[in-house]
């Protein structure tokens, strides 16, 4: 017998029992949630949770696209590493600065003594 726990998908509104420890990700298609952009992360009792976050407790989710302000600060986070992995990968003695918003971006800039 495998443990459960009862899920609440606010997006679907319904309620299903799914196995304890099954992250946010996996629930996605156990709910048939379907959003207009990239689903990004999600409101786990109003609180914003990463799609790995895994449940061991009867929680109401939200899932949010990122048309969501909190979602697209996941997301620009997310591209975030992205460059720094890719600079680190090319330039590896080099350093990125990801300093502050400017109109819809963001300013970096890369130092490197090579």
């Amino acid at each position: 017998m495998t443990d459960t726990v009862r899920i609440h998908c606010l997006n679907t509104n319904e309620y299903k029992d799914v196995r304890v420890g099954s992250s946010l990700e996996e629930l996605i298609e156990v709910f048939g949630v379907k959003k207009p952009y990239l689903i990004a992360n999600a409101k786990v009792n109003n609180k914003t949770e990463s799609l790995t976050y895994q449940v061991y407790r009867p929680r109401r989710v939200e899932y949010v696209d990122i048309s969501d302000s909190s979602a697209m600060r996941t997301y620009v986070r997310s591209l975030c590493f992205v460059l720094s992995k890719a600079v680190d990968d090319t330039l590896p003695d080099a350093e990125v600065y990801i300093e502050h918003a400017v109109s819809r971006g963001y300013y970096f800039h890369i130092e490197s003594n090579v």
